[in-house]
């Protein structure tokens, strides 16, 4: 139910969504928390995360949550 942009991100991370999005967490690939915003996100900066591969879960006013994959450059 959501984009994100420019994938690989250098320095800011933006979201796309007919919905508004409550919450965003970013996780490493070891499953670990390194990152959250909560509010209507658009846009997340992400430029004190180490270079590599992450997760976006992007979670809804009503609970729904959804995950897509990014890079950080």
């Amino acid at each position: 139910f959501f984009s994100i942009y420019p994938n690989p991100a250098a320095d800011v991370l933006n979201f796309s969504s007919d919905d508004e999005i409550a919450s965003v967490a970013i996780y490493n690939l070891a499953g670990q928390k390194v990152l959250q915003q909560t509010g209507n996100v658009k846009n997340l900066n992400v430029s004190n995360l180490a270079a590599g591969a992450y997760l976006a879960t992007a979670t809804l006013p009503d609970g729904a949550s959804s995950t897509v994959k990014f890079l950080k450059r």
